[in-house]
């Protein structure tokens, strides 16, 4: 077990706040700073708020303070109502697009209740706790609203997960007599069967000039360790394989050319083999006769040819106009077809359809994601509850076909955890495998970190502990709804496609996410930064290719766990493979230098750039975004 000991901001006790509102769209509420047939708790007293209509908007409580990017913060609010109902407490943009950031939904009765929501602010400009109610005409009491900042790394650690058992793990609290700062501990968590207990990397500072010799600060700490039982799911435990690095290729028959670094999972989606696709008419997939069913058994055939392991994931959904309604707005226009964002007006249509591919592709296509960016309303415009309906179907129909089969989804871009979050509502959980994330790495890769932390998160609120998240949608183009992308259109100096691939694939595998799937091989979204992994001859990978190559043969076989998660911009990961105990370190932020004197076992060290190994000469080693691997003798990479 690794744990990593850094200097990190400290954090202020709980603040107790008020709630004000926010209406807007002709939604109609009462509210009442102070609600005497609410009662008191703890000598305070309640505040309430009803909800009467909604309009063509709606109303919701907000709290004054101001949320900071990728900041970390836990909200609590006692609540009771006078009817039983459901409330959601989130973290949210103030301007447009308006996107929810973390989401707790909470059952909420006549008795009083506390809700607690814990998130990072992964959104680039500010935002506020909010809380809306679902029904109209029930008085909602709320009382003792506190805000409190929070170190980062305890979001969506695994450690942070509840009723868990079965896994010794010590953690020293650690105190500091500096009183700008107090040491305190990242991520810890157990991969494997371990590999020694390093405790402390020395303190951070900023990387020297050339001419400068490092010092080091010489806090005095005392510390005790306490020792939590703790049981990890089995996604936490497993070793990288390669089903983990995957790829979209989109271009098959320009060229028939497999990736040079074989990757272990493909999926379909920009192939030409939607739902809309195989059948655009009602009655039979025409297998022998169509051109996109073709291109489906020739997308299968090719993946299974070059790798017979590969993992192929096939993105069910996108309505046929035929099978559908006509959309107002025709999807907002989209070129996959007019009605492809809507329900299917009879459900046997749809299980048809599911029912002739997993048949079809029995044994070769494993893996079935239930629709597209089901958040987005131009994939999808038919409601969470309804995505539920879809996922019960799809579940008993490939279940039933092969029992192996894995039903992943619906998948969601890194706005669409509010749909998420109604959707495991509905109940739709309970028929997925695996829940499925378009989070791209982007340029600022601490946004894209911190949103897959906000989804475990909730997901583990939700009793799905055990439900691991699969990035089936990534790139390193920048993400023009999270992200300010003005940078990356100017041609600033920001952080390199290769870098933020690097940092990506590794952050992801250290968060125990289950597939990274890049999109794509060839490349897509040059406007945002975007590259292809591949020259335009189709054979000779490009620099982001070589990276992904490269940071690929440092994780392959191993247990990748996250020890240090800091504002700092410091990220610290540990690798262990086949005994060797290895570490990776890069930064988001200013270059640090890191005294690496204490741990005599690491002689070597390669930068994720080219993977030429140096040896290791001083007792400092310069983290930068470009991410260091620091590793043993003997450490395959």
């Amino acid at each position: 077990m690794l744990l990593g000991l850094s200097a990190v901001l400290a954090y202020a006790a709980p603040v107790e706040t008020r709630w004000t509102v926010n209406s807007w769209g002709g939604s109609s509420h009462v509210f009442a700073a102070a609600d005497a047939a609410c009662g008191v708790r703890d000598g305070k007293p309640s505040t309430s708020f009803l909800l009467k209509t909604r309009g063509t908007g709606d109303t919701e409580l907000i709290m004054p303070t101001l949320l900071g990017q990728n900041q970390a913060y836990e909200v609590s609010v006692w609540l009771k109502a006078d009817k039983p109902t459901k409330v959601r407490l989130f973290f949210r943009r103030d301007g447009a697009h308006y996107e929810t950031a973390a989401i707790q939904t909470a059952n909420v009765t006549t008795s009083w209740k506390q809700v607690k929501l814990k998130g990072i602010y992964a959104l680039n400009t500010v935002g506020k706790v909010r809380l809306g109610i679902e029904d109209f005409n029930i008085k909602l009491c709320l009382n003792g609203a506190t805000l409190e900042e929070v170190v980062p790394s305890t979001v969506g650690s695994i450690l942070s997960i509840a009723n868990v058992q079965d896994l010794v793990v010590t953690i020293p609290n650690v105190n500091t007599i500096t009183p700008e700062v107090k040491l305190g501990l990242g991520d810890n968590v157990v991969g494997g069967s371990g590999g020694g207990n390093f405790s402390g990397l020395g303190n951070q500072t900023a990387a020297p000039k050339p001419t400068t010799t490092p010092t080091t600060n010489k806090a005095t700490t005392t510390t005790k360790t306490t020792t939590t039982t703790y049981s990890l799911p089995a996604y936490a435990t497993k070793t990288i394989d390669n089903k983990f690095f995957g790829v979209h290729i989109n271009k098959l028959g320009v060229h028939s050319t497999w990736p040079s670094f074989n990757p272990g999972s493909i999926r379909l989606w920009d192939t030409g083999t939607t739902w809309a696709n195989l059948q655009p008419y009602k009655g039979p997939i025409q297998w022998s006769s169509s051109a996109h069913a073709r291109r489906l058994d020739m997308y299968v055939d090719y993946a299974l040819r070059n790798n017979p392991d590969v993992q192929i994931i096939y993105t069910l959904g996108m309505t046929p106009e035929w099978a559908g309604t006509k959309h107002a707005k025709a999807c907002n226009g989209s070129s996959y077809g007019r009605s492809v964002c809507t329900m299917p007006v009879n459900l046997d249509d749809w299980r048809n359809y599911v029912r002739s591919v997993g048949t079809r592709y029995k044994g070769k296509i494993k893996v079935w994601e239930l629709w597209n960016e089901a958040d987005y309303w131009g994939f999808w415009d038919g409601g969470a509850e309804n995505m539920a309906t879809l996922a019960r179907i799809t579940y008993q129909e490939l279940k039933a076909i092969d029992p192996n089969n894995k039903v992943i989804g619906p998948n969601i871009t890194g706005s669409g955890i509010t749909f998420l979050s109604r959707f495991l509502a509905a109940g739709g959980g309970s028929y997925t495998d695996a829940i499925s994330v378009h989070v791209y790495v982007g340029r600022s890769t601490d946004l894209s970190t911190n949103i897959l932390r906000n989804i475990r998160a909730m997901l583990d609120n939700h009793d799905l502990v055990n439900v691991p998240i699969w990035n089936t949608e990534t790139n390193i183009s920048c993400n023009s709804v999270l992200e300010d992308c003005k940078p990356i259109q100017a041609g600033a100096n920001i952080t390199s496609a290769e870098d933020a691939l690097a940092q990506g694939v590794i952050s992801n595998a250290a968060l125990k996410i289950s597939d990274f799937n890049f999109y794509t091989w060839e490349g897509a979204s040059p406007l945002y930064g975007g590259k292809p992994m591949v020259e335009s001859n189709y054979a000779t990978p490009t620099a982001l290719g070589r990276v992904y190559g490269i940071v690929k043969s440092w994780l392959i076989g191993s247990h990748v766990d996250y020890v240090q998660f800091e504002s700092n911009g410091l990220n610290q990961v540990r690798v262990e493979k086949n005994g060797k105990v290895a570490l990776v370190f890069w930064t988001t932020k200013a270059n640090l230098s890191l005294d690496v004197s204490k741990q005599p076992t690491l002689k070597n060290f390669a930068y994720a750039g080219d993977n030429f190994t140096q040896k290791l000469t001083s007792d400092f080693i310069e983290v930068k975004q470009t991410p260091v691997l620091l590793f043993p003798d003997g450490f395959e990479k």
